[in-house]
């Protein structure tokens, strides 16, 4: 963070705010989109985490189901064994980036009954200095 009255977001959104205005930058295809919000129109924010993405552990339990059944349906032994492990290893890697990956915060901000989520990459800290005396 820079000042109180700019914040990163994320690595393609930053917020800035003015006297009047919440001004929301967000680089999409190398073109950067800016959005004004008038501060009376926030009424709040909402800070909440997100769950992890299941996808690694569902495509590792899967490898290692699918091990299993090479292993034992496979003829030769050199697919059975070798295509075993190297699927194993696979599945190892995917399991062990699911377990650390990070869990993502995500920020709503209501304006006029509507609102606008942002996945954050920033500190909460940060977060609630910013839209502290915002609205």
């Amino acid at each position: 963070m820079t000042s109180n009255s700019e914040l990163k977001i994320n690595k393609n959104t930053s917020a800035s705010k003015t006297t009047k205005f919440l001004i929301i930058k967000e680089e999409v295809d190398e073109q950067i989109l800016t959005s004004k919000i008038l501060k009376k129109s926030i009424t709040g924010h909402d800070l909440k985490k997100k769950g992890k993405n299941n996808n690694q552990l569902w495509w590792a339990i899967g490898g290692t189901i699918i091990s299993i059944i090479t292993w034992q349906i496979s003829s030769e032994t050199f697919i059975s064994i070798y295509g075993s492990i190297i699927l194993i290893l696979i599945s190892l890697f995917l399991y062990f980036d699911y377990i650390f990956q990070k869990e993502k915060i995500s920020l709503r901000i209501f304006f006029s009954g509507n609102f606008i989520s942002y996945v954050l990459e920033n500190e909460i800290s940060d977060i609630e200095d910013f839209f502290k005396n915002l609205y």
